[in-house]
């Protein structure tokens, strides 16, 4: 939106943003014409699991802070202000649980999308349609850690303190024998 402007309120909002305490990321710079590039921006963040969105100003945002701030805390440059995230309402429970029923793959698709924001290791809904389209063949896992695809890239990383640490190939044989027995519960439940 800043156009020639844009490298000067980079700056200021990079600075802004250390100033606060936040680990700055990235600029994101929604493709030209996007026909939503709040959302385009809101859904990066989510991807990233940022904290906070830090913009120059609420035109950044279509004067529209709520809906920034339905997942995130914003920060604005001009003027220096915070609106704070809102308090999700309360989630039943059972919509991350474990599915007791055997996911067909066009299912698993449209839970891993309905659960884009969960993380695999602390949703077992995620983790189930994960491990559907991993079967299928319709979703191939990455070889490598993101702590590695983040230096790869020159980013930095800041673990999380609930990052599962790096598994041996003893671990993984154990999880996928541990799916083995959820999946043979599953099928012993439908008997």
């Amino acid at each position: 939106m800043s156009l020639l402007d844009a490298p000067r309120r980079r700056n200021e909002i990079q600075r802004h943003a250390q100033q606060l305490g936040y680990h700055y990321v990235y600029t994101v710079r929604p493709p030209e014409g996007h026909t939503d590039p709040v959302g385009y921006a809101i859904t990066i963040a989510a991807g990233v699991h940022a904290a906070a969105i830090v913009v120059y100003d609420l035109e950044a945002v279509a004067y529209s802070p709520a809906r920034v701030c339905e997942r995130f805390d914003l920060e604005t440059v001009c003027p220096g202000e915070t609106w704070s995230r809102s308090i999700p309402p309360m989630v039943d429970p059972e919509a991350h649980g474990l599915p007791d029923w055997e996911l067909a793959p066009a299912e698993a698709h449209r839970l891993f999308r309905l659960h884009l924001e969960c993380r695999g290791v602390e949703c077992p809904r995620k983790a189930a349609a994960i491990r559907c389209l991993v079967n299928a063949e319709k979703l191939e896992l990455a070889t490598t850690t993101p702590k590695t695809r983040a230096e790869a890239r020159g980013i930095a990383w800041e673990p999380i303190a609930d990052d599962p640490p790096d598994m041996s190939e003893e671990t993984r044989t154990m999880l996928q024998d541990l799916d083995g027995l959820i999946d043979d519960m599953r099928g012993a439940a439908h008997r």
